[in-house]
């Protein structure tokens, strides 16, 4: 089990939106097991910070744990199901303690779920678990046959080696720290590339500081999307306090933030403009990152906080 063939098996289960991917590969998905996923979505979305404590232990925990050590998944499921039928957890953490970083802001999220099952739930979780683990396990051989004798595995490969001459991840957390006067919350960023995002033209989140991008993207690309994603999770602070204050338009708002994210990656990068679009695309992008750069030119003291207000008051 691999980043690849966990992204495989979420693409197909639909918690990643890439109809793409989907069409080309519905067949290796047995629909029994799409069913169990998309039944069990609620459960098991993870592209997001703040993902349910199931979709960190079922979804993202083994991918970080595979990028770290590609035999540590053999015995994770079933151990994880002993754990939450039991209510002992010694010796999954003597085992898997050091296995992931589950001190990061999102893979805690997991852990501080662990111990909190009242007798009912504990059967349900362990039943999830189980059955999780029963899609990875029986559909793991179709994904061998058809993935890991093509020549994009080699790429791929490489395109790893590249990865860590392209971003300077602790530079760009001190620039973004910087500009907004906040700390990251992570230690540093790392970034997977995987060939099974095919079609999929932005990271997948997995953890506080870990994206998965698809890898034949150009350096430049992968680089100003990372920083995006750094300064997404920088800014976070206030995002969920705007949003329940504002209701009239979710997709305005989202563009709004997505748009200072923007502006603010083009000083973190020093760049006149940048490649990458966000997912979904921000409409209106260049009327708004001017509308900041103009009100920064009157007041070069606002906070993030101040610019989104005025995006937000643009729209009344």
């Amino acid at each position: 089990m691999t980043p690849n063939y966990i992204i495989h098996i979420a693409t197909l289960g639909g918690l990643i939106d890439n109809p793409t991917y989907q069409q080309k590969y519905a067949s290796m998905l047995k629909p029994q097991f799409k069913k169990l996923i998309t039944d069990n979505s609620e459960f098991l979305n993870f592209n997001s910070l703040t993902p349910h404590p199931m979709a960190v232990l079922l979804v993202c925990v083994p991918i970080c744990m595979e990028a770290r050590n590609p035999q540590g998944y053999l015995d994770y499921f079933p151990d994880l199901k002993k754990a939450i039928e039991t209510a002992n957890y010694t010796e999954f953490w003597k085992k898997y303690g050091d296995k992931v970083d589950w001190n990061d802001n999102t893979l805690a999220i997991g852990k501080n779920f662990l111990t909190k099952f009242n007798e009912q739930d504990k059967k349900k979780w362990a039943k999830l678990t189980f059955d999780v683990s029963m899609v990875y396990a029986h559909n793991a051989a179709d994904y061998k046959r058809e993935f890991l004798e093509d020549e994009d595995k080699n790429r791929m490969d490489e395109a790893v080696l590249d990865l860590y001459n392209v971003i300077d991840g602790n530079t760009i957390i001190r620039n973004w720290e910087k500009i907004a006067n906040r700390n990251y919350l992570g230690r540093g960023y790392r970034a997977f590339l995987v060939n099974t995002l095919e079609g999929y033209n932005y990271p997948v989140m997995v953890a506080y500081n870990t994206d998965i991008f698809l890898y034949n993207q150009s350096k430049e690309w992968i680089e100003q999307t990372a920083s995006h994603q750094i300064g997404r999770r920088v800014l976070d602070y206030f995002h969920d306090t705007f949003k329940k204050q504002y209701t009239k338009n979710p997709k305005y708002f989202e563009d709004c933030f997505n748009a200072l994210i923007t502006y603010y990656n083009l000083k973190v990068l020093n760049k006149s403009e940048l490649v990458y679009e966000c997912l979904p695309q921000i409409n209106n992008k260049e009327k708004l990152i001017a509308a900041l750069q103009a009100k920064t030119a009157e007041n070069p003291d606002l906070t993030p906080e101040d610019l989104m207000k005025y995006l937000l008051e643009m729209q009344k």
